[in-house]
């Protein structure tokens, strides 16, 4: 609900299996992984996140960004690969 997708994003769900250093790279079982993106976030133009990462609620993730690991909940990440940068603080009325 309310998430955010900028231009160019790609989010993946498979990734070939490392294959002995003596196989093919492209003959390799290919391993399928859900992507969980939380509640009102927002991907900026040109992330990439990889399979099996979860992003929490409210992430703010920059653009360009290569999400590899999971995302707290409130994080503002950016980079390659990303890293938290600061948790959002909740607004007082």
């Amino acid at each position: 609900n309310g998430v955010g997708i900028g231009p160019g994003v790609r989010i993946l769900t498979s990734a070939h299996d490392q294959p002995a250093a003596d196989q093919i790279i492209m003959e390799a079982p290919i391993r399928f992984q859900p992507v969980h993106i939380g509640d009102g976030s927002d991907l900026g133009a040109g992330a990439t996140i990889l399979p099996g990462v979860r992003i929490g609620s409210y992430v703010q993730v920059g653009a360009g960004a290569l999400v590899n690991r999971d995302l707290p909940d409130n994080s503002v990440a950016a980079g390659v690969p990303a890293r938290v940068l600061r948790i959002r603080e909740a607004t007082t009325a």
